[in-house]
């Protein structure tokens, strides 16, 4: 495309043309993708892209993964992918209860997005202390005393996915965030033996596409990081399922059974 040649001479037709595109829903071609692999910068590239369609999202995941490994911090500090992929750079926030946890799960998205492994695995689990986190299943029962409580039950919830779906909650507006509750899952940590709150007399539902896309990927497209954006776009999706639940009940507990591995 001719927008790729006028970047030199006319930087301030970029967000023009990504606006045209945007405003005229039109889809990026391979030929698109193969001339913005060209541009050395990756934060460059990110001026080419609005992160409006799963294929751009793909995209983008792949590029962090390559620029992971180049320069972590800048990936990190990036104003762009904040701005074209807000889901993202809030799974890649810090916002954890404790320190071991921020650098712990630091690491592990760094290991996750670059799918790459950890080359030294003291230092990967250093200062995390799980056993030092309360149970869930007696956590649960606690928070879940309270009367008009709904409890929404997500497979394979891990503490992961705690920065992106605090801000899908808050981003929605429609419910206050009170309280977040770090627990360990009681091994083995199979969904067949976390099945106890089906004892508690309280309403539940239950959702399986975070699990099953951490077993299977995505059915059409196996892709590695279709599946990492498509884990993010039901995360993100989690708050409208609460929105809705809010207008029946006073109160919705969002919990898990277990994590993954990646």
């Amino acid at each position: 495309p001719a927008i790729f040649q006028a970047r030199s001479e006319h930087p301030e037709w970029i967000a023009g043309s990504q606006a045209l595109i945007a405003a005229m829903s039109i889809a990026r071609n391979d030929e698109y993708f193969a001339q913005l692999d060209k541009i050395p910068s990756f934060e460059d590239r990110l001026d080419y892209l609005t992160g409006s369609s799963a294929r751009e999202r793909t995209y983008i995941l792949r590029l962090v993964g390559q620029w992971l490994k180049a320069d972590q911090d800048a990936v990190f500090q990036s104003q762009k992918l904040q701005e074209i992929y807000p889901a993202l750079a809030a799974y890649l926030s810090d916002s954890y209860p404790d320190e071991a946890l921020k650098l712990y799960f630091r690491k592990y998205k760094i290991c996750k997005l670059s799918n790459t492994l950890p080359v030294d695995e003291e230092a990967y689990f250093a200062g995390l202390e799980t056993d030092s986190y309360e149970y869930r299943y007696p956590a649960l029962c606690e928070e879940a005393s309270a009367n008009e409580t709904f409890v929404l039950w997500i497979d394979a919830l891990g503490i992961e996915w705690l920065p992106a779906l605090k801000w899908a909650l808050e981003a929605s507006g429609e419910g206050i965030l009170t309280s977040v509750k770090v627990t360990q899952a009681l091994l083995p940590s199979e969904t067949r033996y976390n099945e106890l709150w089906k004892q508690m007399s309280l309403p539940y539902e239950k959702y399986d596409k975070l699990d099953k896309l951490a077993h299977k990927g995505v059915v059409d497209d196996k892709d590695y990081y279709a599946c990492v954006e498509e884990q993010l776009c039901f995360v993100a999706s989690i708050a409208g399922i609460v929105d809705k639940l809010l207008k029946q009940y006073a109160r919705v507990l969002i919990t898990g059974d277990h994590g993954t591995s990646r």
